[in-house]
């Protein structure tokens, strides 16, 4: 493929991401701008700001742009020479901003790619939303935007966390066979998609997740030796996927006299507050409450086999090969 015949498809990359606030101060404005104003969430919004402020902010920008920076080396090796932009659902820079500054700089047919590894309302359409409220914003100069097709079951995202979780395990040396394995995703709101409670479509947002896991599972040879679970709810006053990740240790690995776990943050790309304090916090605290040793295996991140599948995955829009099989697109 040459530069003329990228060119002439797409001129532009669009990373859609969720954002985070970069330093401490920012964080309440950051966690009240996703929950909206909501007196009887007032509490859990200075909770969970509070974790931000801990962290001082979240390194989540700087991560997204680091994938950025590879995914740039990636396609120019491929010789796909087009500029990459980062945009952000809730956090500067802002989508609505970025895709004005790319009409600014001429840009007109733009490639997006969802940094989320698995779909449901809250993170694909919600997305493309943010984008097509963004383009709306620019009238006459609006882009044309075509997305690139979700990742859950990629053999390149599938060897990715496995090396990640292979690299965890060798910090146990030979408690490694008896810890237990599990998987985390962020909790979503059961029945909170439109389409879903209209009767529609399915959720497949746990289903995918779950396929994920049987997946790297399999790669690691451990075939149904394996749990899964999710973290960071939001909110309390109506129902989220479970288990839980805190439950999950209490009553399952504790009463089964687990002595390790690693969780791998299979639903997240990249280190943010969920990663850094729901659980190597949070659930490291309930570990060593229930006398369980803790270990976390690291995000894809800049893993080469996951950059790898993002340049797949846009080269297959430029190339216009057939779309993969998704409930979402």
């Amino acid at each position: 493929m040459t530069s003329t015949q990228t060119l002439a498809a797409f001129d532009s990359i669009l990373l859609v991401a969720f954002g985070g606030p970069t330093s401490g101060d920012q964080s309440y404005d950051f966690v009240k701008g996703i929950v909206g104003n909501r007196p009887a969430g007032e509490a859990r919004i200075r909770e969970v700001a509070g974790h931000y402020e801990k962290l001082n902010g979240s390194p989540f920008n700087a991560l997204t742009y680091r994938q950025a920076e590879a995914l740039k080396q990636e396609l120019v090796c491929r010789g796909l020479h087009v500029p990459i932009y980062c945009g952000m659902r809730h956090w500067k820079p802002y989508v609505r901003d970025v895709l004005h500054d790319m009409a600014r700089a001429g840009c007109k047919n733009t490639l997006a790619v969802i940094l989320a590894p698995h779909q449901c309302w809250i993170s694909w359409d919600w997305y493309q939303n943010t984008v097509q409220e963004g383009n709306t914003g620019l009238a006459g100069r609006a882009l044309t935007v075509t997305y690139t097709d979700p990742l859950w079951t990629a053999p390149e995202f599938i060897e990715a966390n496995a090396d990640r979780i292979r690299e965890a395990f060798m910090k146990l040396g030979t408690r490694a066979d008896s810890a237990q394995l599990i998987f985390s995703a962020h909790a979503i709101p059961i029945h909170s998609c439109p389409f879903c409670r209209s009767g529609q479509r399915k959720c497949p947002y746990s289903d995918q997740f779950e396929e994920s896991a049987r997946l790297v599972a399999r790669v690691l040879g451990r075939d149904g030796n394996y749990l899964t679970c999710y973290q960071s709810q939001a909110e309390f006053f109506r129902p989220w996927t479970t288990p839980d990740v805190n439950e999950l240790i209490r009553n399952t690995c504790h009463k089964q006299g687990v002595g390790d776990v690693v969780i791998s943050p299979i639903g997240f790309l990249v280190d943010h507050v969920e990663v850094l304090w729901d659980l190597d916090v949070e659930a490291r605290k309930t570990c060593q409450e229930c006398g369980i040793g803790y270990t976390r295996a690291e995000t894809v991140g800049t893993h080469p086999a996951f950059i790898r599948l993002l340049g797949d995955r846009i080269a297959a829009r430029f190339e216009d090969k057939p779309r993969i099989e998704a409930p979402l697109h």
